[in-house]
């Protein structure tokens, strides 16, 4: 069974400090069986780990872990200037989400996993979608440890651009400009701004030069290898899509990698909007 835990620290800056200077620890002292991250921010910023243990010894010893780093955590940043907690009503809108209350910053809640299974093509096709999960966490964890803003845009875009070719690959989506759409229609409700803009033509560049490339990029494969191959099994189980909007699982695959490493709502519609060819507030 999956355990879940929610990590509220009240500010996403805080967040993703928790995130790279303690993620890898966590699950490298006390390896979990298997485990995966995203952010959120119903009832507060928070990260939801969600993970798997054997043997009980080894869940109570990385709860112990993970509740005495929070206290330490707190001990260095309880002094920060937090802004109260309030939420942005696009989000709100697209999550569907009713349930608004706030838990305690600095906190660690029991709050249990229901997996999506709509969105992620059924009950058959979910555990493949949670190993990707797992994957993609392993490789975001890595990438936030070692590469800072704003080098990660540039990963991500990467990241992005070579998912949407897997996809073409496996009969999912025609076109690049087609996929991408419908990826930045998701989020429609969040404009981008001219200083987004402003680094447009070095992505666009970037996408060209992806193009051209012989192989993808060693840095790379691991993830995008695993990908390939989850994405495979997802498609030979999955019972919730139709042909014709079957690259939408995809879509939720990239979102939830851009989720993990940091990205904004304005920043995922920005760069779908690079390859698409959309600017600022079209």
């Amino acid at each position: 069974m999956w355990y879940s835990k929610h990590i509220f620290i009240h500010d996403f800056g805080l967040i993703e400090r928790f995130l790279s200077d303690h993620l890898k620890e966590l699950t490298e002292k006390v390896p979990p069986d298997e485990w995966f991250f995203i952010r959120y921010w119903q009832g507060g910023p928070h990260i939801r780990l969600r993970y798997r243990f054997a043997e009980e010894e080894q869940k109570a010893a990385f709860d112990r872990l993970l509740e005495n780093t929070l206290r330490a955590f707190e001990q260095m940043h309880g002094g920060h200037d937090f802004r109260p907690v309030d939420y942005d009503p696009r989000i709100v809108r697209l999550e569907g989400v009713d349930d608004l209350g706030i838990h305690p910053n600095f906190s660690i809640r029991d709050i249990p996993y229901i997996p999506e299974l709509d969105r992620y093509g059924g009950e058959e096709a979910m555990p493949y979608s949670e190993s990707l999960f797992c994957r993609s966490s392993e490789t975001a964890a890595s990438i936030i440890g070692s590469v800072p803003w704003p080098k990660r845009y540039v990963v991500a875009f990467d990241l992005m651009q070579y998912s949407f070719v897997i996809a073409q690959t496996l009969g999912m989506t025609g076109s690049e400009e087609a996929f991408f759409s419908d990826y930045r229609r998701v989020w429609d409700a969040f404009e981008t701004d001219e200083r987004q803009e402003a680094v447009r033509e070095a992505l666009v560049s970037r996408m060209v030069r992806n193009h051209e490339r012989a192989e993808v990029p060693a840095v790379y494969r691991p993830y995008l290898e695993e990908l390939q191959r989850l994405m495979k099994q997802i498609l030979a189980h999955q019972n919730t899509f139709p042909p014709g909007s079957v690259h939408y699982l995809m879509v939720s695959h990239i979102h939830m990698m851009n989720n993990r490493l940091g990205l904004s709502p304005e920043n995922e519609r920005f760069l779908s909007g690079v390859f698409t060819g959309s600017r600022a507030a079209v």
